[in-house]
């Protein structure tokens, strides 16, 4: 993993499909192998950048987690506000703000560490909170390698706010 940093962002609209899913039962294999054949059909913002989407309910607790507590996630690509949506995907939106930001290194099976550390370490002793009315999601671009290789590259982007005082 690399350090953290902060990024803010506008808003993105993304196609994709989603499923119900959980750590513990993870689907995500499921709905990119559905999505990654028939994304071809609809024109992206950034051709070959994909995004895997988390949508956490607000009642989700990043400090104490359950592998079984099930939450919605995306299999997506952004794209332009005005394109078709063609049958077969849904639309969701990633809203702007801020984010922290950091990029995992190795198999995706091994992605606990990085997000252990960022919600266990990193944000909590960087001023700032998990904004839960967010998203979160992982930007897989040019040094994305695919699930299984070592030498993948995969961006983590977590939602925060500044924090408030008790």
């Amino acid at each position: 993993m690399t350090d953290a940093r902060i990024e803010k962002i506008q808003a993105k609209k993304l196609i994709g499909m989603h499923i119900e899913t959980s750590a513990a039962n993870s689907q995500a294999t499921k709905v990119w192998k559905a999505f990654m054949p028939l994304q071809k059909e609809v024109q992206g913002t950034h051709e070959g950048v994909f995004l895997s989407v988390q949508d956490f309910p607000s009642q989700w607790s990043f400090s104490t987690f359950d592998p079984n507590a099930s939450f919605t996630t995306w299999a997506a690509k952004e794209i332009f506000p005005d394109t078709d949506i063609p049958e077969g995907f849904s639309t969701t939106h990633i809203l702007g703000g801020q984010y922290a930001v950091c990029t995992h290194h190795g198999i995706a099976a091994s992605i606990g560490f990085t997000l252990s550390y960022m919600y266990g370490k990193w944000i909590p002793e960087s001023g700032y909170q998990i904004d839960t009315a967010r998203k979160h999601f992982e930007l897989l671009g040019k040094d994305y390698l695919g699930p299984t290789n070592p030498d993948t590259k995969e961006e983590v982007w977590i939602p925060i706010i500044p924090m408030t005082n008790p």
